[in-house]
């Protein structure tokens, strides 16, 4: 029993917000099913996740609105970057299941636009990790404007 609750603190939180027309319209913050070996591996899994939930919604929008919908996904890690839009397999990555690679694969075929956002300007943060009063309320503003 001990061991499985260590085990559940460990693993990461994934959180994310999605945005259209300037609104939030879906979100979610839930720990990750894996325990992730580094912050660039829990930043990908957590794309991932987050690209599953915008794909359904661009086919959604598109058939509603008959007309092509960009997507452009905001994170905060640079190393996490870098794995998905070259997506080498090295030393520090061969362990990540194969599944989590398909993110890479939105990325080349243009259906996913990467955005580096800083961690200040992370509004997703407020998903996934204690903030300061201030920080808080300034993500409370731009998620209810």
């Amino acid at each position: 029993m001990r061991t499985s609750l260590a085990i559940q603190k460990q693993r990461s939180t994934t959180g994310y917000i999605i945005f259209y027309a300037g609104g939030a319209i879906t979100w979610s913050s839930r720990k990750q099913s894996i325990i992730a070996l580094s912050s660039t591996e829990a930043e990908y899994v957590a794309a991932v996740e987050c690209c599953k939930e915008l794909l359904y919604l661009k086919t959604l929008f598109e058939e509603l609105l008959n007309k092509r919908i960009k997507i452009e996904l905001n994170i905060d890690n640079q190393s996490a970057m870098m794995l998905i839009t070259n997506g080498l397999i090295n030393r520090r990555s061969k362990h990540i299941d194969v599944k989590y690679r398909f993110v890479h694969d939105l990325v080349k075929q243009k259906i996913v636009k990467l955005k580096y956002c800083p961690t200040d300007e992370q509004i997703a943060d407020s998903l996934t990790k204690p903030l300061t009063k201030q920080k808080f309320e300034r993500y409370k503003k731009d998620l209810v404007q």
